[in-house]
């Protein structure tokens, strides 16, 4: 796997440390930002590959840096962590796009597998659209990646299962 990218917006000082510290011997290349907004501002001057990001946060919460993504033209993924919002909004941000979410506390292990799985379908991704140009298909990767999530966790919709 080629070294990701990754965007970590935490502003929980242990967690942030703790989170960069293990992300950067999995292979990632990790900036860390403590506030929302400073997150924000890099997003608007840098390319990352991921997004791990808290959503409630100083500046700018995880659901504003969910939407600058979700407005370029690139195929950055978003995983959000909630610990205040809870499920229901955690749900609805992957309605909106985010590629998945992870409920506070969590394991490390639990991130590094999301994490992983996020830069192994975006590899998969840009290999499809290199191979076939890029013009065959359009695929909105962040929203069909949110509703496999959504499916997965059983969100209901119109009233039903989906």
């Amino acid at each position: 796997m080629d070294r990701s990218r990754l965007l970590l917006a935490e502003d929980d000082e242990a967690l942030a440390f703790l989170l960069e510290e293990y992300l950067v011997e999995a292979g990632y290349d990790v900036t860390v930002f403590r506030r929302g907004d400073d997150a924000l501002a890099a997003l608007k001057s840098e390319h990352f590959d991921l997004v791990l990001t808290d959503i409630v946060m100083p500046g700018a919460d995880g659901l504003s840096l969910l939407a600058h993504v979700r407005e370029q033209e690139g195929d950055t993924l978003v995983i959000l962590m909630t610990g205040y919002s809870g499920i229901e909004n955690a749900l609805h941000a992957v309605e909106q796009g985010a590629y998945d979410f992870v409920s506070k506390p969590f394991q490390l292990p639990e991130i590094r597998v999301r994490l992983d799985n996020a830069a192994r379908y975006q590899q998969l991704l840009r290999r499809w659209l290199e191979a076939t140009g890029g013009a065959l298909v359009t695929i909105d990767t962040q929203r069909s990646a949110g509703m496999a999530a959504v499916r997965a966790y059983g969100r209901q919709l119109g009233g039903g299962r989906s």
